[in-house]
């Protein structure tokens, strides 16, 4: 214990060893980390010492807690201790409210996670054990609709399938329902108390951050252990001999997905921060914005300008005696130049900022205006997540989707169901025959109704194959609305094909719904359901499709190949129960397939799937070979014999299935469109103008994620694409060339890069793969796993030293977002854990467009304004000050005591100095219309040295002007020269600020009016610092209203002469 928390304390990362687990719970090692969650920031013993230091951090509150501290001490004290403690303490009261609500509300969400209930199998049934306490080598049970409580391998499920599904949404953002799948050799156990009796055991590889990279390897407690592989093998049996049976990541279910049907039982092998999800999570940290760093910059020159102000009068006084004293006393009595009011009014412009975007009936839902890069998510983020069929092209006819009528004839007729349909209910369908039959139908001559008929025949034909491979060739299961997997409803149909009818009319109908891994197999088995041909059944063996009138195809599943992103291709090998024909489909992306199709008859695709690209589809070819009995076994007989390999299986497994893909018949294209959120093309084109940069970061496929950047808009008209795959990339050379080409090729070429090689680029050569990167319009990462956003959006932070804003809406965009300088958390069908993570909660995509160029606008442009306003406020008494006791004989004596100190950056001041919060330089309209405007705001104009500068000569200047001219209309009482300075500086800081508004509001109005009426009752209240005879004289007014006016006039008048010799970049625009 004392080793682990000096470990911690030290930084050094825990050293991760493979582990040996026995199905009986033994363990070797026999330790590891705990399960429970913990989210929380802080503890009850570190939450005050770290949140003040945090705070302290910055130089405004350090300064203050010095200068508050320095009153305790009676030769140094100025004034009233309340005057200097009280700002500082609402300042910190406010952060550690906030801190604190913020924890609790962590530690209440863990605290559910923690005590949700589980069931641990033991040899004797069932015990209850709550989330925190599960331990690895524990079975574990978990029901439907529960939550994964800690890595599990999934070795049994009450589904006789052998196979559950589960929800991903909060680890890799993919909403679509995954399907895992039990170890074969303990689903088939007659009970799952028997797990746990078991002579197996299972090795597993030290924890890392992949989710995709596997992972585990089990033997025989009294097998040689087996080599290392990146699949999953579990062994069992007698001494003598071990049964080994390969498997894969569909056997693991990860931490934090959700069971989505059926009852698990899975053995616990990673738990708490070793868990794939918490090790792709990032801690939390306190994020400090531009603007706060320049204004505690400026805090600093203020302090170093205080100082010298101090040392002057100190010299000018003469260095004799308690000198030292004397210049700590003038410290105190200038420290208004650096004024903790600043934190308190910007606290509350913050809170007015997020009012004002919260009350916005445009978004139902003062780093906004500095954003250089926008990093999205894209599934849900970009897009809705939901796949739409447009496009099926067969060579001989290309249907689209207003042509389903179509297709169901086809269907139709090709079942025997109806009499051929008719030429004129085509609608026109002869112009879909493809130019390549033109000459055919020129041929045809005097014999067009029967050529018309024959062609027709040969479509139909060719439109059905195709349709069943889109039936046929996928890893959809059909759900029912209980949930389950199998529809006892169609019993009577696969018993009895030709009473089907009957069947059909007597049984009750039951409404289906289809789950898998990608949301485009849906919308294909989705289409082809609506054609006519509709899958009513699928487990890991069989598959049942209905045609129509009750026609029925049933098919036995002899082997699926998934789809992989390297491979681009996935295959299935089925045979026909009714024919006992054995067919291969298999689907890919066109650039793998073009060469494994025959070229006879396949001439047109490499022009139609870029026709289909060029119209923002995602496609997909199919095709298929029919299989001998003796070829079937022929390769059943090597296939197996690689898969029972130690070394090199996966390569060996892959060879001889690419044997088989050879020679395919190609039957069609298909286009898919992946349905984007409302205006996103409008929004991410808006933000481009403004000067924004956007890199898309995704855990989808390359091929998805390019479709998505050509119809978002993120890949331009005339922009090219530039992929660096893993395909061609695989060590830190090439990945370097890779980039080396790119940095040379053409500069409108939008980067994409998929997960390998962008982990080759983030482990090798990070800074030159961001500057590279920077150079593209556009850049896309694919498969990108939590860890690997939230390293991208610290190095494009670190290297470039720009503001980044994140958006994402799922558990997995968490790191992302936390990394960024502004988090926004979309609220949508993956929850709300994105939205509490962020700054920022929006409901749509498209509002991003408003919250950036309008709000993100306003919040910067006022937040500088009201920083440098009260920055003005405190250094014009300051120089009032500077002036007093330089005339006054050096004296250490506040001018502006008591009531008066307090008043003047409180109940005087304050109200019209907010009310700039209020104020709008342009008009939306103007704002929206031209959004390369934004591009200014990111130079810091608002908050630059020089604006901070010629803020500071004001001060000088209004300052001097109000002191010396009180002192020039002297009057013999001190009392009259307070009266006549404090009265002066009120009314020129409310002209001040009348001054610097651009739009007005009618609570800018009242702040003024209200502000005269408090000060003018409270003379009549503060006798003690006001004269009252002296101010009811003609001569007091006079002499105030001169000072005021040759204080504020000049400036003023300086102001609108430059505005009118150097206009502001606006001005026309306004103006037009």
């Amino acid at each position: 214990m004392c080793a682990l928390l000096l470990r911690r304390l030290c930084g050094v990362k825990p050293a991760y060893r493979e582990r040996l687990i026995h199905l009986s719970g033994q363990t070797a090692p026999t330790h590891f980390t705990s399960n429970a969650i913990k989210n929380t920031k802080y503890s009850l013993f570190t939450f005050l010492p770290v949140v003040l230091f945090q705070q302290f951090r910055f130089f405004f509150n350090l300064f203050y807690l010095i200068v508050a501290l320095a009153q305790l001490v009676p030769i140094l004290q100025v004034g009233p201790l309340f005057t200097y403690l009280a700002p500082l303490a609402f300042v910190l009261l406010a952060t550690l409210a906030k801190e604190a609500y913020d924890d609790i509300k962590r530690y209440i969400r863990d605290k559910e996670l923690n005590e949700q209930q589980y069931a641990r199998l033991l040899p004797t049934g069932f015990e209850p054990v709550s989330a925190c306490n599960i331990r690895v080598g524990q079975v574990i049970q978990v029901g439907a609709n529960q939550r994964v409580p800690a890595d599990l391998v999934f070795l049994k499920t009450t589904e006789k399938s052998g196979s559950c599904f589960i929800r991903t949404d909060q680890l890799d953002g993919e909403t679509d329902w995954k399907l895992r799948r039990a170890v074969h050799a303990t689903q088939h156990l007659s009970g799952p108390e028997q797990i746990v009796s078991l002579d197996a055991q299972v090795l597993v590889e030290a924890p890392h951050v992949q989710l995709r990279e596997g992972l585990i390897d089990t033997s025989s407690l009294c097998a040689l252990l087996l080599a290392w592989l990146p699949q999953v093998n579990i062994a069992r049996g007698h001494c003598n001999a071990a049964h080994v049976e390969p498997l894969g990541l569909d056997n693991v279910l990860w931490a934090n997905t959700v069971v989505a049907s059926g009852t698990v039982f899975g053995l616990a092998i990673y738990t708490g921060r070793e868990t794939r999800a918490s090790m792709n999570a990032s801690q939390a940290s306190t994020k400090v914005g531009l603007f706060d760093l320049e204004v505690n910059l400026m805090a600093k020159v203020l302090f170093g300008l205080l100082c010298l102000l101090a040392l002057a009068l100190v010299a000018l006084r003469g260095l004799e005696g308690i000198w030292v004293v004397y210049f700590c006393r003038f410290i105190l009595l200038l420290s208004s130049i650096i004024p903790i009011s600043l934190q308190v009014n910007l606290i509350i412009a913050k809170t007015i900022h997020s009012l004002n975007v919260m009350r916005d009936k445009r978004m139902k839902g003062a780093e906004l205006g500095r954003v250089h890069y926008l990093l999205s998510d894209k599934t849900g983020t970009l897009t809705q997540n939901e796949m739409h069929f447009k496009k099926l092209h067969i060579g001989r006819a290309l249907f689209a989707d207003d042509g389903l009528q179509q297709l169901q004839q086809c269907v139709t007729h090709q079942c025997n169901c109806s009499s051929p349909p008719r030429c004129e209910d085509w609608e026109g369908g002869e112009a879909l025959l493809s130019s390549t039959r033109s000459q055919e139908e020129s041929a045809s001559g005097g014999g067009a109704p029967y050529g018309r008929r024959s062609r027709r025949s040969e479509v139909e034909s060719a439109a059905l194959e195709a349709i069943k491979a889109l039936s046929i060739c996928h890893n959809v299961t059909p759900i029912t609305e209980d949930g389950q997997a199998s529809c006892s409803s169609f019993a009577a149909l696969w018993r009895d094909p030709f009473d089907s009818c009957t069947a059909l009319n007597t049984c009750p109908l039951v409404m289906l719904h289809f789950q898998a891994a990608s949301p485009d197999e849906v919308a294909l088995v989705q289409f082809a359901s609506e054609v006519g041909l509709r899958l009513v059944q699928r487990d890991e063996h069989n598959m049942t499709i209905e045609g129509p009138c009750g026609v029925v195809f049933e098919y036995a599943v002899l082997h699926c190949f998934p789809f992989s992103s390297e491979l681009k291709r996935m295959g299935i090998i089925v045979q026909d129960k009714a024919t006992q024909r054995i067919f291969f489909y298999v689907k890919g992306a066109e650039t793998v397939m073009l060469s494994l199709v025959r070229p006879k008859g396949s001439q047109w695709l490499a022009e139609e799937c870029d026709n289909f690209a060029r119209q923002g589809l995602r496609t997909l070819v199919f095709a298929y070979k029919e299989l001998t009995a003796s070829q079937l076994e022929a390769f059943r007989a090597k296939y197996e014999e690689a898969r029972r390999q130690m070394q090199q299986r996966e390569r060996r497994v892959r060879r001889e299935i690419e044997r088989l893909e050879q020679d395919l018949l190609l039957l069609g294209l298909t286009g898919v469109e992946d349905k984007l959120q409302d205006a996103v093309p409008e929004t991410l084109e808006s933000l481009r103008h403004a000067g924004i940069k956007i890199w898309m970061l995704t855990g989808d496929k390359v091929e998805t994620a390019t479709c998505i950047a050509a119809s978002a808009g993120l890949k331009g008209r005339h922009d090219s694409l530039t992929i660096l795959s893993s395909a061609s990339i695989r060590t830190p050379g090439q990945a370097q060339e890779a980039l080396e080409r790119f940095s040379m090729g053409p500069s409108e070429s939008v980067l994409v890069v998929d997960g390998r090689v962008l982990s080759l680029f983030l482990c090798h050569f990070p800074k030159y793969f961001i500057l590279t990167a920077c150079q593209a319009p556009a850049v896309v990462c694919c498969r990108c796993s939590p860890t690997q956003k939230a390293a991208v959006t610290a190095l494009l932070k670190q290297y470039t030293g720009r503001r980044t804003c994140a958006v994402g809406d799922g558990g997995n965009d968490v790191s992302m977002i936390q990394a960024a300088d502004v988090g926004v958390g979309l609220e949508g069908k993956e929850g709300r854990q994105a939205s509490l993570a962020a700054d920022f909660s929006l409901s749509q995509f498209s509002h991003l467009r408003r919250l950036l160029l309008w709000h993100g606008r306003n919040s910067y442009q006022r937040s500088a304004k009201l920083a440098q306003f009260v920055v003005h406020r405190g250094l014009i008494i300051a120089v009032i000050q500077v002036i007093f006791s330089a005339v006054f004989y050096f004296i250490p004596l506040a001018i502006f005591q008591g009531w008066l100190q307090v008043g003047y950056a409180t109940y005087y001041t304050t109200a019209p100095v907010l009310s700039l919060v209020l104020d709008v330089e342009l008009p939306e309209k103007v704002v929206f219309m031209f959004p390369e405007l934004y591009q200014t705001l990111r130079n810091g104009r608002a908050l630059s040295i020089k604006s901070f500068f010629g803020w500071v000569w004001r001060s000088v200047y209004q300052g001097a002007v109000v002191m010396l001219g009180a002192i020039l209309l002297f009057e013999q009482s001190l009392t009259n020269i307070v009266a006549i300075t404090f009265t002066s500086l009120v009314l020129a800081e409310l002209l001040n600020v009348a001054s610097e508004i651009q739009t007005w509001h009618p609570l800018m109005v009242s702040s003024e009016i209200c502000t005269v009426t408090i000060y003018i009752f409270s003379m009549f209240i503060l006798r003690s610092y006001f004269d009252i005879t002296f101010v009811m004289t003609h001569a007091f007014w006079l002499k105030v209203s001169v000072i005021t006016l040759a204080s504020w006039l000049p400036p003023h008048l300086f102001a609108v002469v430059r505005k009118i010799i150097q206009p502001p970049q606006y001005s026309k625009l306004t103006a037009a």
